[in-house]
């Protein structure tokens, strides 16, 4: 049932660190589905009133792996759930929409370049 994976996303039973992730093997599966960013420290100018809230943790950002294709005719990621994260942590910063976002918010009201 729909709100059953709901309640389990937004409640998980764990949640893994940079060095889960990046371990070998990873608890990440190499499959396709959802995931999400939880911080315990909010980044700069990041209002978060809105966000799901678990335990001491908010939820800032949910993706999917693969993505779907894009509208400029251009191929879907086929990336799994553990390539898709691991990209996140060590991949081109221009490749997450996760960091951009970050920076942008991070960056909002203030003089941000480079990357």
């Amino acid at each position: 049932m729909v709100t059953d994976e709901i309640g389990t996303f937004v409640g998980p039973d764990r949640v893994f660190s940079r060095d889960d992730v990046l371990s070998r093997p990873s608890p990440v599966p190499s499959q396709d589905g959802v995931y999400g960013w939880w911080f315990r420290r909010l980044p700069p100018l990041v209002v978060a009133s809105s966000c799901c809230r678990h335990q001491d943790l908010t939820l800032l950002y949910a993706g999917i792996s693969p993505d779907r294709p894009p509208r400029n005719g251009r191929p879907a990621s086929k990336q799994t759930l553990l390539e898709r994260i691991r990209y996140h942590y060590t991949g081109n910063a221009e490749g997450s929409t996760l960091r951009k976002t970050l920076r942008l918010s991070t960056c909002r009201g203030m003089d941000c370049t480079g990357s």
